[in-house]
């Protein structure tokens, strides 16, 4: 039976011990686990034959097409992907002219078994060149480090992972030095574990809808609340101009001093839902309770992504929005 590396999800034959692409050594077969994942590179929309709106084939060198003159959609302007246990969507929003966030995830376990959900969203900075590049790279990379544990039964190697993803970041460029923020998780049916270098957010919404305090490590936690603390200067006491809000203290990638992510490990007293986003997202829709009333009144985990993307966009959509939400526990993977 064929399988996926769970480094750079290239595709595996049954008894291979190392993956061809990337040179890692695969999982033991016998172990049963299976993995999957989302593409390495993002879930990019497929490249069109012709015009998006009317089909003409003869579109110009700025992606107009020269028939109704329609703006053609980039393979990331609008990035989706559902796994059952973990669900994302990635949108260039309605201001900006391409998409600098992005997204990664995967799942691992034995069949019919309580699975362990990894994933990472990262917020490319603008500022720097490249930047959609390096927020891709970083997500696949962590990923994939956080994924080989997962399916070899090791403890969430995250530092590990945030490692691999700025190494990833650094090798995309030694004269442009692109940069991004970092957010990773690993959910298992026990506890819930983030690390993250920036703004970008991950929160525990309540299955109750009741709002919760902000937690510490190693805490239990039952009510909605803010998981992670913004690397800004503004929390970091430097300054208090409301400018602040967005000025990076930390970050994976160009001219960063401090590449040992924070994290932070909690365990909830019942069921919810992780919600890891960018600035996009929290821009508009910061309070957990306000998260709260879109999942809690959504059908699937799909449907609540796609509704916390598509508040962002309705609120002024001034910037990517990014979306990844597992369930708590995953307990059983949708079949």
């Amino acid at each position: 039976m064929n399988g996926q590396c769970p480094s750079c999800a290239e595709q595996v034959a049954e008894g291979d011990m190392f993956c061809e692409a990337c040179g890692r050594r695969l999982p033991d077969p016998h172990s049963a686990t299976s993995m999957r994942r989302t593409p390495v590179g993002g879930p990019v929309l497929a490249p069109q034959q012709g015009c998006a709106g009317c089909e003409y084939p003869m579109i110009d060198d700025d992606g107009f097409c020269l028939r109704c003159g329609r703006q053609q959609p980039l393979a990331r302007d609008r990035m989706t992907y559902d796994l059952g246990l973990v669900c994302g969507a990635s949108d260039r929003g309605l201001v900006r002219d391409h998409n600098a966030d992005a997204m990664a995830f995967g799942l691992a376990g034995l069949p019919g078994r309580p699975r362990t959900v990894v994933a990472a969203v990262c917020d490319g900075v603008g500022s720097t060149a490249m930047s959609d590049k390096a927020a891709q790279v970083a997500a696949d990379a962590a990923v994939g480090e956080l994924l080989e544990g997962a399916v070899n039964g090791v403890r969430p190697r995250l530092l590990a992972a945030a490692s691999k993803a700025a190494d990833a970041v650094v090798a995309l460029s030694d004269v442009e030095k692109p940069s991004t923020t970092f957010l990773s998780a690993v959910i298992t049916a026990r506890e819930i574990t983030v690390a993250w270098l920036g703004d970008s957010r991950a929160y525990w919404i309540a299955g109750d809808g009741s709002r919760g305090e902000q937690v510490t490590d190693r805490s239990s936690v039952t009510g909605s609340t803010c998981l992670t603390i913004d690397h800004t200067a503004r929390n970091a006491l430097l300054t208090d101009e409301a400018s602040a809000a967005h000025t990076l203290t930390r970050w994976v990638g160009a001219d960063s001093t401090d590449l040992r992510p924070q994290v932070m490990t909690v365990t909830p007293t019942q069921p919810g839902m992780v919600v890891l986003c960018t600035d996009g997202l929290w821009g508009y829709l910061k309070e957990p309770e306000t998260l709260a009333t879109y999942i809690l009144g959504s059908r699937s985990t799909a449907d609540a992504v796609s509704s916390l993307v598509d508040a962002a966009k309705a609120h002024g959509g001034r910037d990517n929005v990014t979306v990844v939400a597992v369930p708590f526990p995953p307990a059983l993977e949708r079949q």
